[in-house]
């Protein structure tokens, strides 16, 4: 005989039903391909929280992406709000990143907060084709992308939904960034790559999407050192705040969120 794994044992407890006493339920919503978690039952619903983001990326068709491969799984000792700031900003790069992407950290640019409307905030790497490494892009787009405009195509967006994905807008591919807290001092990263067309790439471009993972690896791997040595600056009770450069606007951004969910 085979217990029940729902409530055991209280057949014999007067007026107990044990539909009475579900689970908690999860709220799943489905937008560009990828579903979204929310504990909280009485959430609003996923697109309405998301703002103007869906109209801004629908273009991209990113629900016909198929999953490519993992880039990595990072554990880092430092806060999950620290590490989230640390992808948002390209002011260290030339320090941390200086065989990558260093060189062209003038070229990431925040999206001014006045076009945000939205849980959201976005850096974009303008010019982004001249600093990848080569074969990161196709040559040709699939039909479904030809509602891309020119400055889309030569351009890398970096969304931070709130609270704690990062989702990397490429004209072929999406690359997703997610913090994970493990406690107050430590961060789980995992991060996976998605591409259009994946049955029909040939074998050329399989290598080079393959490297373009070696290379994004390479750099995230490049700020874990830079991240533990900043928490162990914000437990030392030195640090009382600064002033933020002009390339740090989707920090910012983030950091009034923070405020906010806190707030409310």
């Amino acid at each position: 005989m085979v217990a029940s794994l729902a409530a055991p044992q209280m057949e014999r407890t007067v007026d107990f039903e044990k539909e009475d006493f579900p689970l908690y339920e999860v709220r799943m919503e489905k937008w560009g391909g990828f579903v979204w978690i929310n504990l909280n039952p009485k959430a609003e619903p996923l697109r309405k929280y998301l703002g103007d983001l869906p109209e801004k990326f629908d273009k991209y068709s990113t629900e016909s992406l198929q999953f490519f491969g993992t880039i990595g799984t990072y554990k880092v000792e430092a806060n999950w709000k620290a590490t989230v700031e640390n992808a948002n900003e390209c002011y260290h790069c030339p320090l941390v990143h200086p065989e990558t992407i260093g060189p062209h950290y003038l070229e990431h640019i925040p999206l001014d907060n006045s076009k945000i409307h939205g849980p959201y905030t976005i850096l974009y790497w303008e010019n982004s084709t001249k600093g990848l490494p080569e074969g990161y892009r196709f040559e040709s787009l699939p039909e479904n992308l030809s509602g891309l405009t020119e400055e889309d195509k030569r351009r890398l967006y970096i969304v931070q939904v709130f609270s704690n994905t990062q989702l990397y807008f490429s004209p072929d591919r999406v690359t997703t960034f997610q913090v994970w807290p493990d406690g107050p001092h430590r961060s789980l990263i995992t991060s996976q790559m998605y591409i259009q067309d994946f049955v029909d790439i040939d074998e050329e471009k399989r290598k080079a999407i393959e490297e373009s993972i070696k290379w994004n690896d390479f750099i995230n791997n490049q700020d874990i050192p830079l991240l533990e040595k900043q928490q162990k600056g914000l437990d030392s009770g030195v640090f009382e705040g600064g002033r933020f450069s002009a390339l740090e606007g989707p920090v910012f951004g983030f950091q009034r969120l923070v405020s906010q969910a806190l707030s409310d």
